[in-house]
């Protein structure tokens, strides 16, 4: 493989873990290079860091895949998949739905694999990745002989580095629905044209931690996709949960997600939240407990400013929509906003209802979602529960 040189002193975030080259950090030419070449990684003293993959059209430029000289084939894949797979079952050991593979968290940068049940997703934002899908369903067949395989390529983010937008089964027989089991609840999911993979797996440990705030409340779940939200707050005791979403198809998951469940105590309505936020405050209705997890509303950094202002507004609504010691659960799923402009904008989106709060606790992403402590980019998940007076 070719090398690739870094300029001066360049190497240091790189030799504490991160996995990311930018562009203004290489001194070779990258026209130089095919995008989704494999390279060796080198100072600018000639002395190797790494192996990686390069895209001279993206600012991250290269990705690291290994600090150590080995042949990059079906098994390295499998090793890492194999790890992976291992940690997955240190932390869920009565679980066959989870993340399976978390992208640079777990060595393999810009790849995600999805295990739902016997049906496995997989997500691909690198053209290094892209290069080796082939291998990688392989090895994915190998080790777990699923009943089908559905890449879902079909993330924004592909654009940044150039690769077609598509998704499609590549491998078996997949259902219209599959029904899965996720955190003692059933659900049915639309694996090839759900939103992410089918399901917010990343939030499953927060929907179970309702199980404190809920029992006797009536609660609004706002963007309530398929229901994990309501799902579980019903289960815990709630008196009446009410789910609101903009998608139909959305609404009418959740309405089969509770009778599957055989929980009654759910109501689904269509509607925009926000709009429907000013009607609540306008008719002065109140809640218990609202919980806040709306899709990312800044997916780039050109978004942040208007971002933040939905931030600010979405939170000013709920606050003057609870009980007084109410709880709100507070999400962000955007990777650009960073847990202390998260926190300050919530903030004023309280003071602006003319409440205050006080934080009970501050959550993250589900353990299937480690975060890598040199890249604190894979840490993008904000949950705050508040309790607000």
């Amino acid at each position: 493989m070719k090398p690739i040189t870094l300029k001066p002193e360049q190497e240091r975030r790189i030799q504490n873990g991160h996995l990311w080259i930018f562009s203004n950090e290489i001194k070779s030419n990258l026209k130089d290079y095919e995008p989704g070449e494999l390279v060796e990684i080198r100072n600018s003293e000639q002395a190797f860091i790494g192996i990686g993959y390069v895209n001279p059209h993206s600012l991250i430029s290269v990705r690291v895949l290994t600090r150590q000289i080995e042949e990059i084939d079906s098994v390295f894949f499998e090793k890492k998949i194999i790890a992976a797979y291992n940690k997955r079952q240190f932390d869920y050991p009565d679980s066959k739905s989870f993340r399976l593979v978390f992208g640079e968290s777990d060595g393999l940068p810009g790849l995600v694999v999805d295990k739902y049940e016997d049906y496995l997703v997989v997500q691909s934002t690198a053209f290094g990745i892209e290069k080796h899908l082939d291998v990688i369903y392989e090895a994915l067949k190998k080790l777990f002989n699923p009943k089908a395989i559905v890449a879902r390529l079909d993330t924004q983010v592909r654009q940044l580095e150039h690769l077609e937008i598509k998704k499609e089964v590549v491998f078996g027989q997949l259902p219209p629905m599959v029904k899965v089991n996720i955190e003692g609840l059933t659900y049915k999911l639309d694996l090839l044209n759900g939103q992410k993979t089918g399901f917010f797996l990343d939030q499953k440990e927060n929907h179970t931690s309702t199980s404190k705030y809920v029992k006797g409340k009536n609660v609004l779940d706002c963007f309530c996709y398929v229901g994990g939200w309501s799902l579980n707050a019903a289960r815990f005791g709630a008196n009446q949960v009410i789910g609101l979403d903009k998608s139909e198809q959305a609404i009418t998951q959740c309405r089969d997600n509770a009778e599957l469940n055989h929980i009654p105590n759910c109501t689904f309505k269509q509607a925009d939240v926000f709009d429907e936020f000013k009607n609540i405050n306008e008719q002065k209705e109140k809640f218990d407990v609202i919980i806040l997890d709306p899709p990312a509303f800044a997916k780039s950094r050109a978004h942040i400013k208007d971002a933040i202002k939905g931030y600010r507004e979405i939170n000013r609504r709920a606050a003057k929509a609870l009980t007084d010691g109410g709880i709100l659960y507070t999400c962000s799923c955007s990777h650009v906003i960073d847990p202390e402009t998260f926190r300050n904008v919530v903030f004023q989106g309280l003071y602006g209802a003319g409440k205050n709060a006080i934080l009970l606790e501050n959550r993250t992403q589900a353990k299937d979602h480690p975060v890598l402590l040199s890249m604190r980019e894979t840490e993008y998940l904000k949950c705050m529960v508040l309790q607000v007076f």
